[in-house]
């Protein structure tokens, strides 16, 4: 027995000649099994459709029309291209070009390409991999006219950049600075050693190798241990800010003008 047929609209038709025009009608054997068990039997008993059109039986349970073909969403996202820029004023102040935690790894990899051929494939790896606990550098102390059409490129491309008038201290490490500055002092708390933490402390502390950056994580539950030491208070704020992202457990002791 042939079963019905759904339409665009998820009406059921006759499949024979299309028109929705029927009235359900139960076999013999339904109709008997109605007899001891009136309750169950009413909601077990399969029912079939008469068109009332062509007189044509079907079965209620419509077949679902064929899937249309699977279509690729439409992105907006255009190709980087590095822009050309002209040549910067003398009173033209600096910015720095920080990247975000991309989405799209494999595209920001292509951009960083471009803007920093000194770097290899583990560098520009090691870049990406950075901005997961903080934006990073990408290009520092230039001039912000060309800052600004760099990182409106690589927005339309799909990767969050940002162009920073000099440093705001929202991402590591923090540019030097000869302005005198107050110092503070990072100390953390023993820690999970997960790669993510390692990273970070990795990234905070470049002088200390992978074993030394271990040690750090590890001590008595209630010991501090120092991560820098009198080191000027935005580097210290903007490292503690990265480590308590990912749950680690910071103190940040005020210390003398430098």
């Amino acid at each position: 027995m042939k079963k019905g047929v759904l339409d665009e609209d998820g009406a059921v038709r006759c499949p024979k000649c299309r028109s929705t025009s029927f009235r359900l009608k139960r076999s013999f054997k339904a109709k008997a099994a109605l007899i001891p068990t009136v309750g169950i039997g009413t909601l077990a008993a399969p029912k079939r459709i008469k068109c009332l059109a062509c007189g044509e039986l079907f079965k209620a349970r419509a077949e679902l029309p064929p899937a249309p073909p699977k279509q690729e969403p439409a992105t907006s996202l255009r190709p980087f291209v590095l822009p050309v820029v002209s040549s910067a004023r003398p009173d033209e102040p600096r910015g720095t070009l920080v990247l975000a935690r991309p989405s799209m790894q494999w595209k920001a990899a292509d951009i960083l390409k471009q803007l920093r051929p000194d770097l290899d494939k583990e560098g520009i790896d090691r870049l990406i991999q950075g901005t997961r606990w903080a934006p990073q550098a990408v290009l520092a102390d230039r001039p912000m006219s060309e800052i600004e059409s760099f990182a409106r490129a690589a927005r339309k491309a799909g990767v969050p950049c940002k162009a920073v008038q000099g440093h705001d201290g929202q991402f590591w490490p923090p540019p030097p600075s000869d302005e005198p500055t107050e110092t503070a002092t990072l100390l953390m708390r023993r820690s999970v050693a997960t790669k993510i933490v390692l990273d970070a402390l990795s990234a905070i502390r470049p002088d200390l190798d992978a074993e030394q950056v271990k040690t750090l994580t590890r001590g008595e539950r209630k010991e501090w241990k120092p991560v820098l030491v009198y080191r000027p208070i935005v580097e210290v704020e903007t490292a503690a800010a990265a480590l308590k992202r990912i749950g680690v457990h910071i103190d940040l002791v005020p210390g003398s003008r430098a």
